[in-house]
């Protein structure tokens, strides 16, 4: 019985699955409000020069002190001598101040 009504819902691209509230880029489209990530005026500027970077930016562009809190916030990755901006960060610029 569970695996003919599996099978359904993969069937109805419309059918509603259940959300995983563990996962953190949770969008919930019914509340019509968007999770603000908290950011200091300084990391917001150094998100800011990140993505006019087009999300790559060299490290030594960044401040030591801007660039560990965004590492330890999750809003940014190095790669390669690399900034690069995670979907954290990006949410982050784009929320309002």
């Amino acid at each position: 019985m569970r695996e003919t009504q599996a099978r359904d819902r993969r069937d109805d691209p419309n059918a509603v699955r259940p959300l995983n509230p563990a996962d953190p880029f949770i969008v919930r489209h019914d509340t019509g409000q968007r999770s603000s990530v908290s950011v200091t005026t300084e990391q917001r500027q150094a998100l800011r020069l990140v993505r006019d970077a087009s999300g790559h930016l060299p490290r030594r562009e960044l401040r030591t002190d801007v660039l560990a809190s965004l590492l330890r916030a999750r809003m940014v990755t190095i790669y390669a001598d690399l900034v690069e901006l995670t979907v954290l960060g990006a949410l982050a610029v784009s929320t309002p101040v």
